[in-house]
């Protein structure tokens, strides 16, 4: 399109398993395309710890197959993955081709509505529940004086009343027509 449009692809650690996900990046890489790849590393594909499915621990390790550069950033860090993904997309725009942003993060309920999580432990889930991303930026926030804990308080009422009323509302609507299936879709 001759633009500075940039693409963001999301997908999860399992996929990176799938043939799709390789002719992908090897395509985007051969003709130096404007996409920043970005794996949500939550270490299950579905129920299966990841490490059990791949030969390689890293998924941003893969990159270098590709001749582009692949980084792990912490995903439970909003600020590191802004900065890791600002650098990826200035790459791009810049005409250097894809990237690959391996977050390593956590998934905290289950896969669907039936899993029950048995597969790992509840200490695993409440180690990662205490480096959770709104309780870390809320820390992060406080300690450089950004904001106060009565603002994140207030903030954090705020969102929920947005939330509560944005359901309520939702529930309201009525349930869309089958010809309406695609309007939207494409703007």
């Amino acid at each position: 399109r001759g633009t500075d449009q940039v693409c963001l692809a999301f997908f999860g650690d399992a996929t990176s398993n799938q043939g799709t996900f390789h002719e992908s990046i090897n395509l985007c890489a051969a003709f130096r395309l404007s996409v920043v790849f970005i794996c949500e590393n939550n270490f299950y594909g579905l129920s299966t710890p990841i490490s059990a499915t791949s030969a390689t621990p890293n998924v941003a390790d893969r990159a270098k197959g590709y001749g582009i550069p692949g980084v792990i950033v912490d995903g439970m860090d909003p600020v590191a993955i802004y900065e890791h993904v600002a650098k990826a997309v200035e790459r791009a725009r810049e005409g250097n081709g894809p990237s690959i942003i391996e977050a390593k993060t956590y998934r905290f309920l289950g896969h669907g509505a039936s899993d029950n999580r048995s597969y790992r432990t509840r200490e695993e889930e409440e180690e990662w529940k205490r480096k959770g991303p709104i309780v870390r930026f809320k820390r992060r926030l406080i300690r450089e004086k950004v904001m106060r804990e009565e603002e994140t308080k207030m903030m954090q009422q705020q969102i929920r009343k947005e939330v509560e009323d944005a359901t309520e509302d939702a529930l309201k609507c009525p349930e869309p027509k089958a010809k309406d299936v695609e309007k939207y879709l494409y703007v």
